[in-house]
């Protein structure tokens, strides 16, 4: 088992509800349309949820950071770079289709 992780995430975050085994298993093997969206424009993609029981979510655009005892401890962006996240990942998803309004997201992954 794993431990808990806070993902920080630039770009859009979709829903998805798994009502059958079929749904995780796309998620798992990265065939979901979602996840095959993100790596045909040249993004990342992140995927999980909150608790069990949760939908599950989808983050599409630029991942900063995932911090935790398995990953990052600390970390920082400059505003330069910042920016050009936040430029080249609008233009990108803009430019591939794929809808909703980027946003900073911090997204905790508790393990349960």
């Amino acid at each position: 088992m794993g431990s808990d992780a806070f993902v920080v995430f630039y770009g859009i975050c979709e829903t998805v509800t798994v009502d059958d085994d079929q749904q995780l298993e796309m998620l798992e093997l990265e065939t979901h349309s979602l996840i095959q969206s993100s790596k045909q424009a040249g993004l990342d993609s992140w995927w999980g949820r909150l608790t069990e029981g949760s939908d599950y979510h989808v983050l599409i655009g630029k991942q900063i950071g995932v911090f935790g005892i398995e990953g990052d401890l600390e970390s920082s962006t400059e505003s330069a770079e910042l920016l050009q996240i936040i430029n080249d990942v609008h233009t990108t998803l803009k430019s591939h289709g794929i809808r909703g309004t980027p946003s900073l997201h911090c997204q905790v992954e508790a393990q349960y």
